[in-house]
């Protein structure tokens, strides 16, 4: 008897995902929203890389914190660098 129920349990969650993957598969790009991608560093240190997409408000998307018995300028700024690199951003004039 649990087998059975356990096999319909498992049937009707693979019915479930089969129908929201043919949703998904069935979604068409409408438009690619331009970002900008830039940072900001504030007066408590923690620098701020930010995004916004074309229409939208910007937001924080990461912060590198800011502890002088951790970390320095040097440490943020190359972290820094190298997720703005991952992203694609080549130059950064805000640093």
């Amino acid at each position: 008897m649990e087998k059975q129920e356990n096999k319909e349990l498992a049937t009707g969650a693979l019915s479930h995902l089969s129908e929201e993957l043919e949703a998904v598969q069935k979604a068409t790009i409408v438009k690619v929203l331009p970002t900008k991608i830039w940072t900001e560093k504030g007066f408590d240190g923690v620098v701020r890389i930010k995004m916004q997409h074309e229409g939208c408000e910007e937001f924080d998307f990461i912060q590198i914190q800011y502890d002088h018995r951790y970390t320095s300028n040097s440490h943020q700024r190359s972290l820094t660098v190298a997720i703005l690199r991952l992203f694609g951003v080549t130059e950064e004039k805000s640093l």
